[in-house]
This record gives structure tokens, sequence and C-alpha cells, in this order.
């Protein structure tokens, strides 16, 4: 349970808890921007020692600090794999009409 509130936006994983043993909980997400991103370390020049990750580490860390002030959502990051989506995906039971879908896009790019 504690692994897979890990991966589960904290919005949802609240609407899960809260809701009867059996019911569907859902949502519907429209215009959802998502950025998949995956490092090939020899692609960046690194050896495969303490080194590569130390150095991999640090690109994420500063992908993480970009995604953030960019105001999107890391979804995960698992090993060389990083997903950021707009902030809608983590609170798909919020109101849409709030959701600039074009202004999420830019932002994704940016990045």
């Amino acid at each position: 349970s504690e692994l897979l509130a890990t991966l589960i936006p904290a919005g949802v994983m609240a609407r899960l808890r809260e809701a009867p043993p059996g019911e569907m909980v859902a949502g519907e997400v429209k215009h959802c921007a998502v950025m998949f991103c995956s490092l090939d370390p020899s692609s960046l020049g690194f050896d495969s020692n303490e080194k590569e990750f130390q150095s991999l580490n640090q690109v994420f860390s500063a992908l993480d600090k970009h995604v953030e002030e960019s105001l999107m959502y890391k979804y995960h990051h698992i090993a060389n794999s990083y997903v950021v989506t707009c902030p809608h995906a983590a609170s798909p039971f919020g109101n849409p009409e709030e959701h600039d879908a074009a202004a999420c896009i830019e932002r994704i790019i940016e990045l």
C-alpha cells in the first residue's frame, strides 16, 4: 500500500481511501500533456560505475527542480525513466475548466 501511494497522486490516493470497498473510482482527464524521458547513460558518456549513478542523480535532481518550477507533475522516476504530466493528471477530480492544456504543452516542451 505504501509503495502504491508513492506512484499515485495524493488526490487520487485520498479518493481511493475514502471510497467504499468495490466502488469504482475514476475521473476523466481531457487534453493531458505527458512527457516520457529515458536517459541512456552510455549516450551521455557515463561508464557503468558509481560515478555514473551520481551523475544521473544530478541530472534527475536538476530535472526535478525544473519540473517543480514549471508547475508540472512528476509522475514517476524509476531507474533511467522519468515521466512528467500536466498538473491536471495529478488532480483529475478538480475543475477541468481551470486546466490550460496549451500552457501545459508549452511547459513540457520547455523542459
